[in-house]
């Protein structure tokens, strides 16, 4: 019966299982999933570990590292240090400075002295040199002897007053005890005083200083004395009876001897 069979057909295909997904559909499903947005909270985990991993860098890529405190601190004192060098070099070249200007004040200071020194001397033998171009005048023009001789002793004088305004004095002479410092004994003369050997008789020329500089010794000479032969003899005499003589002990003992030999 037709009927009986449509039934009979119809419960067939009902009890028919689907059919697989052919390959492309599967695909398609697959890309789909891929392409869904993945939502925030599913992916914060993993991206904060991966950025703690990560390096900081800046702007041009380049890996930025955390400065060493120790660094800092030792490019602080070389900087404290460089510092303190570069002030101790600015007062060293200061202080030298100071010194080569001090040294210059000094030779100015120095060469004026000199330059006043000299104008002194200059000035306080001016005078005389004046007085010996008068006397020369005077003598070319037929003045007397006498007046050539008193114009030549104002002269010697106006120069031994020049000379001692600027320190110079005369050593002592006549009558002094020879000093080998301040004297050339030109030679020796026989005194017949004892108190006048090596005394200064006679002075040639005259021996100049200024304080306890020699300018030029005196040329003198010098007294000697020789003991008469007579003098000699009774100073020989007088030295052997002192010898002869015991001291008071002694002659005690040889006394105390001489008795005992008499008994």
């Amino acid at each position: 019966m037709p009927t009986d069979n449509r039934t009979s057909t119809t419960s067939e295909n009902t009890n028919v299982e689907p059919e697989a997904a052919s390959a492309p559909e599967m695909a398609e499903e697959v890309s789909a999933q891929s392409e869904e947005p993945i939502e925030p909270d599913d992916m914060t985990g993993e991206d904060d570990e991966s950025r703690e991993d990560e390096p900081d860098l800046d702007e041009d890529g380049i890996r930025l590292i955390e400065p060493d405190p120790r660094i800092t601190e030792l490019e602080k004192t070389v900087q404290e240090l460089q510092a303190r060098l570069r002030a101790v070099s600015a007062a060293y070249k200061q202080q030298q400075d100071d010194m080569a200007a001090a040294r210059d004040r000094l030779a100015r200071q120095a060469a004026l002295k000199e330059e006043v020194r000299r104008g002194e001397v200059v000035a306080t033998l001016f005078e005389p040199v004046q007085n010996l171009q008068r006397s020369i005048d005077a003598g070319q023009k037929g003045s007397s002897m006498d007046d050539m001789l008193t114009g030549l002793e104002m002269l010697q004088n106006q120069f031994m007053e020049a000379f001692k305004g600027l320190g110079l004095e005369e050593v002592p002479g006549k009558g002094t005890r020879f000093n080998p410092n301040l004297h050339e004994a030109l030679s020796l003369v026989p005194v017949p005083d004892a108190s006048l050997d090596e005394i200064v008789i006679e002075v040639f020329s005259a021996g100049f200083r200024i304080g306890s500089r020699l300018i030029t010794p005196a040329r003198v000479i010098v007294g000697e004395y020789t003991a008469p032969p007579s003098e000699v003899v009774d100073a020989e005499a007088a030295e052997s009876d002192s010898d002869d003589e015991l001291p008071p002990e002694e002659a005690v003992e040889e006394a105390n001897e001489s008795e005992d030999v008499s008994n």
